[in-house]
């Protein structure tokens, strides 16, 4: 074989090698470690740690694994996020069946001024999504579908449907945020929300939602696309305050494009 064609191929396969999983094959043959990078540590995906005792959160470095949360998604695919429109389906604004179960107060329940029970001081690690850009989406039909991720009827409609709304999820927060007034939270969340690009008037939510799990709680801001984002502005900067936790992270549009389309 002729020195050139040697060095082409050298250099064609160390170029496969370090391309981005999500670049250098189709989302069906993601491994499961692919799928907890997608949602944990992607451009679409990113580890914040917050300390409840400041305004000012800290961002982990990119290479900081611990903790980390599991490949399946709390929010099945096939079920939208209560409370967010429910996108391909006009008129069926929420998710029927989950709504209830989140009545404000009860018993144990503290001021909505101290959502932590006190435990000002400590550090949480919380997870900030784009969860309807379509990388995202396909992660949580490889976690939910496996093989057949590729074949379920169930799993195209889900990534097919369009979507009205960029949808930014924030997961892990303390499940103590919601022994309280939830409209409050919701209404005070919803004012101090927004996506921020510089030169451009902030966006401010048109909905919040907060979905329980088994540990904690994930909250869901869907953001308008009347004006749409593009490359041309560079960065976006998501920030919220819910409670006392105020979380803020910047996320890179040049890196956020998949299939030559900016994936939002």
């Amino acid at each position: 074989m002729p020195k050139i064609a040697i060095f082409l191929t050298l250099v064609f396969g160390a170029a496969l090698c370090a391309a981005d999983f999500w670049q250098s094959k189709p989302f069906t043959e993601w491994s499961d470690k692919d799928v907890n990078r997608m949602v944990t540590d992607s451009p679409w995906a990113h580890r914040v740690s917050v300390s409840t005792g400041s305004a000012a959160p800290a961002v982990a470095p990119a290479g900081d694994r611990r903790g980390g949360v599991s490949p399946t998604d709390p929010n099945d695919p096939s079920q939208p996020p209560m409370g967010i429109p429910r996108t391909g389906n006009p008129g069926d604004a929420t998710v029927g069946g989950v709504g209830g179960g989140l009545g404000s107060g009860g018993p144990g329940s503290r001021d909505r001024d101290d959502p932590l029970n006190g435990q000002s001081g400590q550090s949480l690690t919380l997870f900030v999504r784009w969860h309807a850009a379509l990388p995202i989406k396909q992660a949580l039909v490889r976690s939910k579908y496996g093989s057949e991720a590729g074949t379920s009827p169930e799993a195209k409609k889900f990534l097919e449907r369009p979507e009205p709304n960029y949808l930014v999820s924030v997961s892990g927060l303390p499940k103590t945020l919601l022994q309280g007034d939830i409209e409050k939270l919701k209404q005070a969340a919803k004012q101090q929300t927004s996506l921020n690009v510089k030169g451009r008037a902030p966006v401010g939510p048109a909905d919040v939602q907060f979905t329980p799990n088994d540990q904690s709680v994930d909250a869901f801001f869907a953001f308008p696309k009347a004006v749409p984002f593009t490359l041309d502005d560079k960065e976006i900067e998501f920030a919220t305050k819910i409670g006392a936790l105020t979380v803020r992270y910047k996320f890179r549009l040049k890196d956020m494009v998949y299939n030559g389309k900016l994936e939002l």
